[in-house]
């Protein structure tokens, strides 16, 4: 993958396989929403505390959104997630470079999972 630090695949389609099994369609597609209206914020969120210079809040918002993405099947931003929150604990400055390509990852996984969704 080129400039990806990890070599994790971006998607998992057994996560949302898991979730349907569980719930079905309908609780699938309300999961998506729900990621998909709440993960942009978290992201809002990492970026201000990391512009601001407040680690925990940039781990905590890290966090929160690790866990979701992971559940949904987006693997790739779960991992940069991940990757964030250790990076915001020892070196808050270069967390920015992990956010903004959280940034750049989240549209994607959303549309990814929209689409697996229907499927």
């Amino acid at each position: 993958m080129a400039n990806n630090t990890m070599a994790t695949a971006r998607h998992n389609a057994a996560a949302l396989a898991e979730l349907r099994d569980l719930g079905g369609d309908e609780l699938v597609a309300e999961l998506i929403d729900i990621f998909a209206s709440h993960a942009p914020g978290l992201v809002s969120s990492a970026r201000a505390g990391y512009q601001s210079g407040d680690a925990a809040a940039v781990s905590a918002a890290l966090h929160s959104l690790k866990s979701s993405s992971a559940q949904l099947g987006a693997a790739r931003v779960s991992e940069l997630c991940a990757s964030g929150e250790r990076q915001a604990k020892m070196d808050l400055p270069g967390v920015g470079a992990v956010i903004g390509e959280i940034e750049r990852e989240l549209p994607a996984s959303i549309a990814w999972m929209r689409s697996a969704a229907r499927r």
